[in-house]
């Protein structure tokens, strides 16, 4: 996910990984990648990256 669209779906460039978790609870793959894509959000505690988390959409 780049730097805007971070911004944009959490508030801030550097969420926590409890933000990521609760977001993608309800998010939809497909809102910003085409099948056979993955999307990945590097979490951060304290300014340091703290989880990779990985969603995706596959083309079946």
């Amino acid at each position: 996910m780049n730097d805007e669209q971070t911004l944009e779906f959490f508030g801030t460039r550097t969420p926590t990984p409890a933000q990521v978790v609760e977001w993608m609870k309800d998010f939809n793959p497909s809102s910003i990648r085409e099948r056979w894509q993955g999307v990945y959000v590097v979490s951060q505690i304290d300014g340091r990256p703290a989880q990779i988390h990985f969603t995706g959409f596959s083309g079946d």
